[in-house]
C-alpha cells in the first residue's frame, strides 16, 4: 500500500475548549496545509466527530500534522486517530484491479 493519504479522525469533542481564538488558529492551520498541497478535505460530521484528509510523505508526518493542529494543542477532541486510506479515484479506476 502506498501510504501517502491519511485520515485524521477526531472524536470526543469538548465544545468549551473550542474558543474563537482556537478556531481561528485551526482555520489558519488548515489554510497552510491547503497551500502546501497536503489538505485533501476536512469537516465536521453529523455525529460530533470530525475528519481531515491529508496527502503527505508518510504516517510520521501525518501524525505530526495531527499533533501540531491548534485544536489538538487545546485538547478540543479527546480522541485523535491517524489511519492510512487508499483513495479510489477515476484515475485509478476506483481501485479496481484487472
Amino acid at each position: 500500500m502506498n501510504d501517502t493519504e491519511f485520515l485524521i479522525r477526531l472524536g470526543g469533542i469538548q465544545p468549551d475548549r473550542m474558543t474563537p481564538d482556537v478556531l481561528r488558529e485551526h482555520v489558519a492551520y488548515l489554510h497552510r496545509l491547503h497551500a502546501a498541497g497536503q489538505l485533501l478535505f476536512c469537516g465536521p460530521c453529523e455525529d460530533g466527530t470530525a475528519i481531515i484528509g491529508l496527502r503527505c510523505s508518510g504516517r510520521d508526518e501525518a501524525q505530526r500534522i495531527a499533533d501540531d493542529d491548534p485544536i489538538a494543542e487545546a485538547a478540543v477532541f479527546t480522541e485523535r486517530t491517524v489511519v492510512s486510506i487508499r483513495l479510489g479515484t477515476p484515475e485509478n479506476n476506483f481501485l479496481l484491479r484487472p
